[in-house]
This record gives C-alpha cells, sequence and structure tokens, in this order.
C-alpha cells in the first residue's frame, strides 16, 4: 500500500501498517478539531479582554477586579490550549517517526 505523508511524500507501507498508520491519522484528526475549537474560544476570550480593557473605568475598583479575573481567565485558557497543542504535536512526531520506521520513500 502507498500512504502519503501531509509533505506529498509517499511511503511504501504493508496494509496492517496501513490502517494502524489510517488510525492514527484519523485519531490526530479528532485532536486537532478539537484543538481548534479551543483555540477560537481562546480568540474569543482574547477578545473580549481587548474590548474591556478599552472601556476599563480604571477609578473603580469593582472594574478593576472583574477585568483582572478576566484577564486571569484568559491566562489560565492559554495554559490550557497550549497544553494540547504540544500534546498534539508530541502525537505528529510519534506519527511521523512510526510512518518514517515502517514506510520505504517512494520516489
Amino acid at each position: 500500500m502507498v500512504y502519503r505523508d501531509a509533505s506529498g511524500r509517499t511511503y511504501r507501507v504493508s496494509n496492517s501498517d496501513y490502517y494502524r498508520l489510517s488510525s492514527m491519522k484519523s485519531a490526530l484528526l479528532l485532536k486537532q478539531s478539537g484543538m481548534n475549537v479551543e483555540e477560537d474560544r481562546l480568540k474569543s476570550l482574547a477578545k473580549e479582554v481587548d474590548r474591556a480593557r478599552a472601556t476599563l473605568d480604571r477609578y473603580s475598583q469593582y472594574s478593576v477586579d472583574a477585568f483582572n479575573r478576566k484577564v486571569n481567565q484568559l491566562n489560565s485558557m492559554n495554559s490550557q490550549v497550549q497544553s494540547l497543542v504540544d500534546d498534539y504535536n508530541r502525537d505528529v512526531d510519534a506519527f511521523n517517526r512510526e510512518l518514517e520506521r515502517v514506510g520505504t520513500p517512494s520516489y
């Protein structure tokens, strides 16, 4: 069987490796989809913080505290999304290593 990677390179792999790689790829696509949703949520919250910054009443302790809570929420979400990205990247690296291990490049 022939397997094409994201860069367009083709590899010859056994049938069993092809199906295993396809399963790994499906899991990566699912993980990427979830990661994209979380990144969109993060961008939305960042825009909300930017809008709040523009209208912040710096003389109101209540307003400042509410803004700071929103910034803390943004920072926390950013850390969570970065963890998802790091996890996804590790899985992509593992997939690429496995493809190179079991595949023979086709030229």
